[in-house]
């Protein structure tokens, strides 16, 4: 199976690199770090309050970071968010976490050469600052969805190179190959309104992948992806056994592997509603004998994201691992987000739906919704209020929903 994927997406990258090259343009996706290109120049967003000195402050900050990025060719994010969410049931209380994450990218080779390279590294330090880590709130409320991703268990804090690695593109930007320790939120199984519990959905459900392997292993491997105009072809092969370390070597000797393909279509233009990424991807991990699985298996997961003209963006994700990796074998989740709610250009409002199936078929099935609307309070900060209902807790057969208030504080810098 791994000779299989390996084979394939070799020749899949050879093939390509013999195609018609006729753009000039950059077409890369970053995930979470799509923050760096979002915040590039935050004085084109409008915030609800002004800050008066403040933003005069954060005017020459920002003039000296686009400054900065023009002569040296580095850019960096400083990217602060709390989350404090309580039951409204009384139950478990509340629970407070923040993320704080250094994300920098080095243009050596800058975008108008014929080859562009840089080297993008993403630091992140994780709290929690009550006095239960967020899987202790969910242990105390019998779910086992995770209502956002900043949990820390079992200890309070923790602290990790997420991402380093240097990003090539060849073939006039066609092609485009990361080596390093790679993070697959940067590059694979990406959706646009499901992208971080710090930016748009808060839990899990919607804006990682709970069922599969690899998102949560920082291993070094080789990722390269051929992008067309109006689709692209992905594939990844990675450590499988690598630690938290900055970067793992040891683990290499192991010989455990795991291996990702995506194909995707992306137009621009879809069914004249506007743009759409229809993406999925397959996964296989060899047998690791230590930290998340113990098994081989492979998965198979969806993402879609469709814009409906200026105003409405849609969402499906699923996913199926064939082992029990996670928490979950099976996970659905559909949602919308109002992109210019009441013609505030920078708000974002959005609703969905999720389900899931737990490993255990001893649990029940999990669903719930979630609403939140996200304020750009400031050019460079925002807050969101949240509210998830958790209907058929998987643990907690004596309540039929369970409903959890939450608000978000986003500070971009």
């Amino acid at each position: 199976m791994k000779t299989f994927c390996f084979l394939t997406c070799l020749l899949g990258i050879i093939a390509f690199a013999q195609s018609e090259i006729q753009t000039d343009t950059l077409h890369s996706e970053y995930g979470e770090l799509k923050v760096l290109q979002d915040y590039h120049e935050p004085q084109t967003k409008s915030g609800h309050i002004p800050l008066g000195i403040i933003d005069r402050i954060a005017d020459d900050y920002f003039g000296f970071k686009k400054g900065l990025g023009e002569k040296s060719g580095f850019n960096y994010i400083v990217e602060y968010a709390p989350i404090f969410q309580w039951d409204f049931g009384g139950i478990a209380g509340s629970h407070l976490n923040d993320e704080i994450n250094l994300i920098g990218q080095w243009a050596a080779i800058g975008p108008n050469e014929p080859s562009p390279g840089s080297l993008i590294a993403w630091y992140q330090i994780s709290r929690t600052l009550g006095s239960r880590t967020t899987s202790q709130f969910m242990e105390e409320l019998g779910i086992a969805t995770p209502v956002n991703g900043g949990d820390t268990a079992p200890a309070k804090s923790k602290g990790r190179f997420v991402h380093f690695a240097w990003e090539q593109h060849l073939w006039k930007q066609k092609i485009r190959i990361m080596a390093g320790k790679l993070s697959t939120r940067v590059f694979l199984n990406l959706n646009r309104y499901g992208v971080s519990d710090r930016e748009d959905f808060i839990n899990f459900m919607f804006v990682n992948n709970p069922v599969v392997p690899f998102i949560a292993r920082q291993g070094l491997g080789i990722f390269a992806q051929y992008q067309a105009d109006d689709w692209y072809f992905s594939s990844m092969f990675r450590d499988a056994t690598a630690s938290s370390d900055f970067i793992d070597l040891e683990s290499l000797k192991d010989g455990s592997w795991e291996y990702a393909a995506e194909i995707a279509l992306t137009p621009a233009n879809f069914a004249g509603l506007g743009e759409g990424n229809y993406r999925f991807t397959f996964h296989y991990t060899d047998s690791t004998g230590a930290g998340l699985q113990h098994s081989s298996g492979w998965t198979a997961s969806f993402s879609f994201d469709q814009d409906f003209g200026r105003l409405l963006g849609m969402m499906f994700r699923y996913a199926y691992a064939s082992e029990n990796f996670l928490a979950f074998k099976q996970r659905l989740a559909f949602g919308a987000q109002l992109l210019t709610p009441f013609q505030f250009e920078n708000d974002r409002i959005g609703i969905g739906f999720w389900w899931g199936g737990p490993v255990n078929n001893q649990l029940n099935n999990e669903y719930g919704l979630e609403a939140y609307w996200k304020f750009q309070f400031a050019r460079f900060l925002e807050l969101t209020p949240d509210l998830q209902v958790v209907l058929n807790p998987a643990k907690n057969e004596e309540r039929s929903a369970i409903i959890i208030g939450g608000v978000r504080l986003r500070a971009v810098l």
